[in-house]
């Protein structure tokens, strides 16, 4: 009887390197030497998708993220945030993210998310997953998209094994790994949801609001108090509920908006599509469109080609966000289809309605780094007196340069209590080395008591200067679209988004959607230093600079100029607050 020839053995080291490489081929070229490696492949490419959610996503939905059209910082930065975020144990996890319309936003939220926590449940330890979105139906709709990658991705099944079990139903199914999915829409009844022993411990809430419910007031406070006082409730009361909100905001005072720009304790990201716009926006783009507009055919193959022949030039100055998966001539493709307002709403996170909009998004310049010389400084305090409630206490400073530039220095929206927001703007004045400390005439003279009893306290000497409107609130937003407009006022970068949003809130008429205190305060102090625009340029009325024009009263601890505020306040290094 013969020997069975001896099987050629394979050295450990050359062995690990052999699984490192099967690591990186596709799944079906793994399975073919799956057996001789032991199944240590597959195990060590499981290792890696448990470590990498992005390397997770593109390997096993390769119909979902194209390597030829590759990633945006947007995804490589919301792959690091979600890993991570979930990876953690100490508190509960808050992420909202805004990104633009077509983003893959939802597919990494909404399906490479919850995919890794029931592929990987030993690392990321969420049994209990809500998927919420708009409508129960699109919640669902969401739940069939995971649903199919686990009944029908061959890698999937290759690596994992069949994750099917009999509770498996229209909106919610328990995988072999032991973790519930559950559809759930807006407004659904979720208290006291319970599964086996567990609360729900991971809710990925996706595009929650529509076009259509955030126009009404109304339906935006239900929405929140449902968010706020359901949805976020019905976690354990131990350990709490992990909350990733993904979407795209559609008005100013929608939920996400909120989230995103003013909700303690959340991890916040937005996005735009166009970082910054082509230098020839004005100009050959104008022509563009033109030609857009003219060209009849199906392709628009006219413009496409206008692009083409001038395509350095037209796109000098411009950065997208994802250059191979929407590009800057796609992004002015949807502006001249569908107008400015909508690209602003839908890809840039700035949601304003072009049609009656007092202000373009593409006038705002900013300024940053030190700040020039001022000729004066002031400071305007709107303690919101009398106001319903919600409204905010406005802090704003201003500054005037000698070439008749405004520098917003502060822009601060408060809501606090009035004696919290008197004493934090008379530090904001003395911090910013305003001359004087303005109100609105009624105001001013119910917080000069208080204002001057913080001037005593801390020692400090300033003008208080109660300012008489004799225009309508409405007359007087407008004068700021004309100076906005040329660039004569210019927002600190990265600092002042509050009052930038209300100010593209306003309507041409004056009105605004929502809250207008920001610019209400930046027009007093515009008002203060003596701007008015007249054909097209900066002016400053004689005598700007001195009190007692146009109805207004100074008082308090020193009435003065503008001239005096250099020696009144030379020893203000020495102050302390």
């Amino acid at each position: 009887m013969g020997t069975a020839p001896a099987r050629a053995q394979t050295s450990p080291a050359v062995r690990d390197r052999l699984i490192d490489a099967l690591a990186g081929l596709p799944v079906p070229e793994v399975r073919k030497v799956h057996a001789r490696t032991g199944g240590l492949a597959s195990a060590r490419r499981r290792q890696r998708y448990a470590a990498d959610l992005q390397a997770l996503a593109y390997d096993l939905l390769p119909e979902h993220f194209d390597p030829v059209v590759g990633a945006s910082p947007f995804h490589l930065d919301a792959f690091g945030v979600l890993g991570r975020a979930t990876a953690q144990r100490d508190a509960p996890m808050r992420v909202a993210i805004a990104a633009p319309r077509g983003h893959a936003k939802s597919t990494i939220a909404g399906l490479a998310l919850p995919l890794a926590c029931l592929l990987h449940p030993e690392r990321y330890d969420r049994r209990f997953i809500l998927l919420v979105r708009e409508t129960h139906a699109h919640a669902v709709r969401e739940l069939g998209t995971l649903r199919y990658e686990l009944e029908h991705n061959e890698a999937i099944r290759a690596l994992y094994g069949d994750l099917v079990t009999e509770e498996w139903r229209q909106d919610e199914i328990v995988t072999a790994t032991g973790v519930l999915v559950k559809a759930v829409g807006a407004g659904d009844a979720v208290r006291g949801l319970k599964w086996r022993s567990r609360r729900p411990d991971l809710a990925i809430v996706d595009d929650l609001e529509n076009d259509e419910q955030v126009l009404s007031s109304e339906q935006r406070r239900k929405l929140r108090l449902w968010f706020s006082r359901a949805l976020l409730a019905v976690g354990d009361a131990r350990r709490g509920l992990d909350v990733v909100v993904v979407g795209t905001v559609l008005h100013y005072d929608s939920l996400l908006r909120w989230l995103v720009t003013s909700a303690p304790g959340w991890t916040r990201r937005t996005y735009r599509a166009v970082l910054s716009w082509p230098d020839a926006l004005d100009t050959l783009w104008r022509e563009w469109e033109a030609v857009y507009a003219a060209d009849e055919s199906e392709d628009k193959g006219e413009a496409r080609a206008f692009y083409e022949s001038r395509r350095a030039e037209m796109d000098a100055g411009a950065e997208v966000l994802w250059p191979g998966g929407d590009s800057l001539y796609a992004n002015m493709l949807y502006r001249a289809q569908f107008g400015p307002g909508a690209h602003a709403a839908e890809k840039q996170n700035e949601p304003r309605d072009a049609e009656t909009a007092l202000i373009d998004p593409d006038w705002i310049r900013y300024w940053e780094g030190q700040a020039p010389a001022f000729a004066q400084i002031v400071t305007v305090f709107d303690p919101a007196l009398g106001k319903p409630t919600g409204d905010y206490q406005a802090v704003v400073t201003l500054g005037r340069t000698a070439d008749s530039l405004l520098y917003v220095l502060r822009a601060d929206l408060l809501r606090q209590p009035l004696d919290t927001v008197e004493e934090h703007a008379l530090r904001a004045a003395v911090q910013d080395h305003a001359s004087v400390l303005v109100a609105e005439d009624d105001s001013m003279e119910r917080v000069r008591a208080d204002l001057h009893r913080l001037c005593v306290r801390r020692g400090v000497v300033i003008g208080l200067e109660g300012r008489k409107q004799s225009k309508s609130k409405r007359s007087r937003l407008v004068t700021l679209q004309p100076l906005i407009r040329q660039g004569a006022i210019r927002f600190r970068r990265g600092e002042q988004r509050l009052l930038i949003d209300q100010l593209l809130a306003l309507r041409a008429d004056g009105t605004s959607v929502d809250h207008d205190d920001g610019p209400d305060a930046l027009e007093m102090a515009k008002d203060r230093l003596g701007y008015v625009a007249a054909h097209g340029a900066r002016q400053a009325r004689p005598g700007a600079n001195g009190n007692g024009h146009d109805g207004t009263r100074a008082g308090g601890l020193g009435d003065f100029d503008g001239a005096s505020a250099s020696s009144l306040f030379g020893g203000r290094e020495a102050l302390t607050w």
